[in-house]
């Protein structure tokens, strides 16, 4: 089968091949098994591949955020000079971040790849995260966590996007059908929902580990400062990977071959709910 190489590169362009056909003389229920098969087979990779990339950065995402909670047992107001209902302020003013850029940042995700946008997302807010590790002041914390909040707010509707596709872009961003980013159908999507999401709980318990393990170190920086630097460096390192390793579409999955792509796309588009026409 020719496959059409806009198709694989997302263009809007893009006709859709034909489906493979199988031979005339094979039996019914052994086509049926082949089908099926390779439909698991690509489902899997999607899985191994996909989602532990969005299970780190969520965990990462929901750490970092965290973080002040983890600085506050330490030195952290006393070394910020913050009073009364300022580290109040300082852990609410995120959400106000978060509020307002979380919509239009999710609808530049279709100005730009997927991997790239994310990717410079989340290494811009990991140096945001160590270069709060700097603050002295409560105006300071304010402006660091008020970014930060503004950067993560793109993370959970941009992950809708990537395993919800077509019905949330469409009803939403009112994007062109031939440039979605489709991976699972409808039926597959709330398991893999629960399980990027299961980052947040996993990292948290990690957290919290670090967090007690810092705690018991003598070192010239304070440990709240040594979180900040350790997770912060972290995320801006997972930033650049997750540029690199995150396929913006099936059409550019190297884990799958050639017809891999093709059916990883095809077996989306042609599930009722996604039907694009």
């Amino acid at each position: 089968m020719e496959v059409d190489k806009d198709l694989q590169t997302g263009s809007s362009a893009a006709v859709r091949p034909e489906p493979v056909s199988l031979p005339e003389s094979m039996p019914q229920a052994a086509r049926g098994a082949q089908t099926t098969s390779h439909r698991s087979r690509i489902l899997r990779k999607l899985d191994m591949h996909i989602l532990p990339l969005m299970f780190i950065t969520y965990g990462l995402q929901f750490l970092d955020k965290a973080l002040l909670g983890y600085a506050a047992v330490f030195t952290f107001r006393i070394d910020t000079h913050l009073l009364g209902q300022e580290y109040s302020w300082v852990g609410s003013i995120f959400y106000f971040g978060y509020m307002i850029f979380e919509y239009p940042l999710a609808g530049l995700l279709h100005s730009f790849a997927i991997s790239m946008y994310l990717g410079f997302l989340i290494f811009t807010w990991g140096v945001t995260v160590v270069m709060s590790n700097f603050c002295v002041s409560f105006a300071g914390l304010m402006i660091s966590r008020f970014v930060l909040g503004t950067l993560e707010g793109a993370v959970a509707p941009c992950f809708l996007v990537i395993i919800g596709g077509s019905v949330f872009e469409m009803n939403f961003f009112h994007a062109d059908c031939s440039t979605l980013a489709h991976w699972y159908t409808l039926e597959e999507q709330p398991l893999r929902q629960v399980l990027w999401f299961l980052g947040t709980p996993v990292f948290g318990i990690f957290g919290g580990l670090v967090s007690y393990a810092l705690g018991h170190t003598h070192t010239a920086v304070a440990s709240w400062r040594l979180l900040y630097i350790i997770f912060g460096s972290v995320t801006a390192i997972w930033g650049v990977f997750f540029a690199c390793a995150f396929p913006s579409s099936p059409g550019q999955a190297r884990f799958l071959t050639e017809h891999e792509r093709t059916d990883a796309t095809l077996r989306v588009l042609s599930f009722p709910p996604n039907t694009c026409t």
